[in-house]
């Protein structure tokens, strides 16, 4: 299985890039067929600005609407952000639903389109529906499964709340990435094109420091792509649990793969990882109280409702807290952080 690996520093050139990057790999005609009803799934997760590097670019959606269009597909996007009613304002203060209305193709909020029960899992039913999935992930680390990327993009493809009730449900790493591998297997993306230009380190998803990462990957296998990003940024590939319990399922390449373009090691970063990683069953969420604007969100994102408001303070109980980190990666004052204790 290829994937390929091309340098990019410039968002003004990343049409160019990914181009070269699929063409690299076989190009969009193995996948896309005229008139095939295209979905791209962009990483969404919360109204933040493309500098911020917490949402896909949307010059990477611009680039991939307009490729798919030359090979004759018919384009659309999606996804639903973190936390419900949220995906919206985050769709417009990411720049998606600008470009996406540039370029007169369908918008999709998840939270609307109605869902298909598959593996006790609501899925949104145009990642079942269409003929050809692209996963758009951004290159981010990431507080609970350290390493967010092609496969975990589809934790998006359940819808606003559900999201916090599935945290709960599978409190275990190897739980909730099985839970993810479901959706991923369920949904058999034909494409993973890997945002890197611009990524994001340390307390990942949306907590950590914006990167620049000067690369575009893509793979036709979402499991390989994850495998080799991961590799860039400094982790043991299998240490990451979707890729791991990927390779004992058989979702995925992760022994042949063949890297195409640049070398691993001539484009290699290794990125600053989130304080979770070392000691995750001692890191706990904490309120930095000048941020804190008590808009309660934390409070009704959290699946086991360990937050409360206590004397007009938020006030975590510990002893309830599972260490999903939720509320630090929806906060959208980025208020809450996390600490060794």
């Amino acid at each position: 299985m290829k994937v390929s690996i091309v340098k990019c520093n410039d968002y003004s050139k990343v049409k160019n890039s990914i181009k070269q990057s699929l063409d690299l790999i076989g190009g969009l005609e193995k996948i896309i067929k005229p008139d095939d009803m295209v979905l791209l799934k962009v990483n969404l997760l919360m109204a933040k600005k493309p500098e911020q590097a917490v949402t896909t670019h949307p010059s990477v959606v611009k680039a991939v609407i307009q490729l798919v269009k030359e090979k004759g597909g018919i384009p659309f996007v999606g996804d639903s952000a973190g936390g419900a009613g949220l995906t919206d304002k985050a769709f417009e203060v990411s720049g998606i639903k600008k470009v996406v209305e540039e370029e007169n193709v369908e918008l999709l909020n998840f939270e609307t389109t109605g869902t298909y029960r598959v593996k006790g899992l609501n899925i949104a039913k145009p990642l079942l529906d269409s003929d050809v999935v692209i996963s758009l992930p951004k290159l981010k680390t990431h507080t609970f499964t350290f390493f967010t990327g092609a496969v975990k993009n589809f934790f998006g493809g359940i819808p606003g709340k559900q999201k916090s009730e599935l945290h709960s449900k599978h409190q275990k790493l190897e739980d909730f990435s099985n839970m993810l591998l479901d959706i991923y297997s369920a949904v058999k993306p034909k494409l993973g094109i890997m945002d890197g230009v611009l990524g994001m380190e340390g307390d990942g998803p949306s907590n950590g420091e914006a990167v620049k990462s000067n690369i575009v990957l893509s793979s036709f296998d979402c499991i390989a792509l994850d495998y080799v990003s991961s590799a860039l940024i400094g982790y043991n590939p299998m240490g990451i649990a979707t890729t791991r319990l990927a390779y004992k399922r058989k979702l995925g390449e992760t022994e042949n793969i063949e890297i195409a373009g640049e070398k691993i090691e001539n484009v290699k970063i290794d990125f600053k990882k989130s304080v979770s990683e070392d000691a995750k069953e001692n890191v706990v969420p904490i309120v930095d109280r000048e941020k804190c604007k008590k808009c309660l969100t934390c409070i009704s994102i959290c699946p086991v409702n360990a937050i409360t408001i206590i004397n007009e303070d938020i006030t975590f109980n510990r002893m309830k807290c599972i260490r999903c980190y939720c509320c630090s990666e929806i906060c959208p004052e980025g208020a809450i952080g996390l600490v060794n204790v």
